[in-house]
């Protein structure tokens, strides 16, 4: 189950893989991105913030966990 589907829904917008994600928040692996996206692993603060301004949205809407975004 994905646990953040906002986040999810607006990384495919946007046209960014998981490996792109990866890139920006600096970790080596898309499985290490797909790994937080999918809440097996805590995002940072940081790295919420970093995903925030790369796709334009607040971190509560992006970071709403199970709730659709309006």
């Amino acid at each position: 189950m994905i646990k953040y589907p906002n986040l999810r829904r607006e990384r495919k917008k946007k046209k960014l893989s998981c490996a792109d994600m990866a890139t920006v928040i600096g970790l080596k692996t898309k499985a290490g991105y797909n790994k937080k996206e999918l809440g097996q692993v805590p995002f940072t603060v940081e790295e919420a913030k970093t995903i925030s301004n790369v796709l334009r949205k607040s971190m509560d809407k992006l970071f709403a966990s199970g709730k659709e975004m309006n």
